[in-house]
């Protein structure tokens, strides 16, 4: 049986440090405005500054004395801004994770009953997936239909993505699903399981995965948060209303019932045992001499279990930029880059793929915010989000990324850099002469004009490209669950055990995708408990003599000999999802193939095109050099009348 977890006490505001009023901004401690002697005792009043303000400040301080002679601090204000205190949504209440899942589409009877630790790891999912380049969210579901259906329609024909009827049909059905269970309201966010869609249209979920990986490559669907099916359930939900804690309270009873049955039960097996009866004797003997009450508690004890929390994948409707659209927004960044020629803005541009957005800044408890001259600043998630929308940064960056980042500056050392230590030590003799004569005599004279460094001034020795591999990895490559419990040292001996970078001349992106199980894993699985055992696994199963770059390479050009590659590999001992990978026919690599074709027909219509409203060239795009003379030798117009066709 699984063991039920205490549930944790309630905490109070004041226990949170948050404001009494609002119970949303951190609270100050206000010191009470009351006559008397200190001994009475009186209850701490925490509230914010925008709360303070808003009501009074110290004339709206109000003291009562209760029934236990208590003295209690409350801060009331006008009839507004009780009124405005009153009106505070449920939702802005609640804490910046929470919100920031519920804005991901996370219904919150779902989300009250995922546990911290739980929720995140979803936010880090949410935080870590980029929507598609070049595509906006979709106006309305009605709008984002038309354009699923205009791209159908653009790939419909011989050679191409929807050559048959059925399946296009098919796509349009699957996309009508995802659009009439998306949100009307606000952000166009869709959230159904793949067996409902198949249920459906009637197909399998195989063809609905295909369909939404179609409509991820095309840039119409944006993945927020992939469809999870364990999640840790927390034992005492959030806002618990009184038929779940008398629910609670009867299944921890029936588990406390259950555990003694269980109990009486082994005693009278080791009765029977005692009684000369072994096995399943003494376990059938020990059933019989139950009673009816804790024969139903053991019964009842498999109905106990919580289980597991259910996510289904919640997408983002999008639509693609048109031509213009793209020309213009790149125009806009080349500016930008032109205009942003500061230190901050250089370092900015370096680690775009790892800024946090201003909007998500609240989230997060400290963040390195990038001034204008390059240097870092410790400071927390708000005022983080401030410095940045006031100007006085260009972008935020988690203290995770560095291990010791560069000109870090504390909150208390914001001091002037003019200010110098001054060197009161009287001068050495002769300092103050012109010229430097070396002597000829001890260890340190000149010799060629040059003289031995001195012990401090040694240069070290340079690190290993295992070491360097290793820290690189751990910094910036590796997934988060990886990096835990592995260090430097410990990935560097493994990496110089396996030889790959050495002998095999393998890339430290080889490195990255044999660990995260590229080509085998698509993508990492939820729970590693593990990490070094994962990676030591994913060395022992690398194949030396095919990089996963060069295998993905093979198997993305169209003329690979699939079945000869797949016998080189069966020779090298590859695992098996390498092999059925092999075997299987690539839709990615069918994709790229019928793009190729798309490009190479539209390229020859347009040639095609050119030389029938050409005057100047014949039939065939050639041009005369001297119509009189036969000998003159032709060209390939140009198509150009200002030049002739030359």
């Amino acid at each position: 049986m699984t063991t039920a977890v205490a549930p944790g006490e309630a905490v109070s505001p004041v226990q949170r440090r948050t404001c009494s009023k609002c119970h949303r901004a951190p609270g100050r401690a206000r010191l009470p405005q009351s006559v008397g002697d200190g001994l009475m005792p009186v209850n701490e009043l925490l509230v914010c500054d925008r709360c303070w303000h808003a009501a009074g400040g110290e004339d709206a301080v109000v003291t009562t004395i209760d029934e236990d002679g208590h003295l209690t601090v409350d801060l009331e204000g006008t009839a507004e801004f009780e009124a405005l205190v009153a009106a505070v949504e449920e939702y802005d209440a609640r804490h910046p994770i929470d919100r920031c899942l519920i804005e991901a589409g996370i219904r919150w009877e779902t989300l009250r009953w995922i546990a911290i630790p739980a929720r995140c790891d979803l936010v880090r999912y949410v935080l870590e997936r980029v929507p598609p380049r070049y595509s906006r969210l979709a106006l309305s579901p009605d709008a984002w239909m038309e354009a699923v259906a205009a791209h159908i329609e653009q790939q419909t024909g011989p050679g191409q993505e929807f050559r048959y009827n059925p399946k296009r049909r098919r796509w349009w059905r699957i996309a009508n699903v995802l659009r009439c269970c998306s949100d009307c309201q606000g952000r166009p966010l869709t959230w159904v399981s793949q067996e409902e869609i198949a249920a459906a249209v009637g197909c399998s979920t195989r063809t609905v995965r295909r369909c939404v990986a179609w409509l991820q490559r095309e840039g119409l669907l944006h993945e927020v948060l992939p469809g999870l099916e364990k999640l840790a359930r927390q034992f005492v939900p959030d806002d618990e209303t009184a038929a779940e804690q008398a629910e609670r309270e009867a299944r921890a009873a029936a588990a406390e019932a259950a555990e003694d049955a269980a109990v009486a039960r082994a005693m009278a097996e080791l009765d029977a045992v005692r009684g000369g009866l072994f096995g399943d004797q003494a376990a059938e003997a020990a059933a019989d001499a139950l009673s009816p009450e804790h024969a139903a508690a053991l019964a009842a004890v498999e109905e106990l279990e919580q289980g597991w929390v259910q996510l289904v994948p919640v997408y983002e409707l999008r639509t693609p930029m048109s031509a213009a659209e793209r020309a213009e927004e790149a125009a806009i960044t080349r500016a930008h880059t032109k205009l942003s020629d500061s230190p901050g803005d250089a370092l900015a541009r370096h680690y775009m793929a790892e800024l946090v957005p201003v909007a998500n800044a609240g989230v997060y408890r400290e963040l390195f915010a990038i001034g204008h001259d390059g240097q870092l600043t410790r400071l927390t998630g708000t005022d983080a989000a401030n410095a940045v929308t006031s100007g006085n940064a260009v972008g935020l960056l988690r203290p995770d990324q560095f291990g010791h980042p560069p000109k870090v500056i504390l909150n208390d050392l914001l001091e002037s850099s003019s200010k110098q230590t001054v060197d009161n030590r009287p001068a050495s003799p002769g300092s103050d002469q012109k010229g430097f004569r070396p002597s000829q005599k001890g260890a340190d004279s000149a010799v060629n004009g040059r003289t031995r460094p001195s012990e401090g001034d040694r240069p070290k020795a340079q690190q290993s490209e295992a070491v360097r591999a290793a820290e690189w990895l751990l910094r910036s490559r590796l997934h988060p669950v990886l990096c835990e419990d592995v260090s430097v040292r410990w990935l560097a001996s493994l990496i110089r055990g396996s030889r790959l970078l050495s002998e095999w001349r393998w890339t430290w992106d080889d490195l990255a995708d044999l660990i995260h199980g590229v080509p085998e894993y698509p993508h990492l699985p939820y729970d590693i408990r593990n990490s070094p055992g994962w990676i030591k696994a994913r060395f022992k199963r690398a194949i030396p003599q095919l990089p996963p770059a060069a295998l993905r390479r093979r198997l993305a050009e169209p003329d690979t000999d699939r079945a000869l590659l797949l016998e080189h590999a069966r020779l090298l001992g590859a695992p098996d999802r390498v092999l059925t990978l092999i075997a299987s026919d690539d839709e990615t690599s069918q994709h790229h193939r019928d793009q190729a074709e798309r490009a190479q027909l539209a390229d020859g219509a347009a040639k095609r095109a050119a030389i029938d409203n050409c005057p100047l060239c014949d039939e065939y795009g050639w041009l005369t050099t001297d119509p009189t003379d036969p000998a003159a030798p032709d060209v390939r117009c140009n198509h150009d009348l200002s030049t002739g066709g030359w």
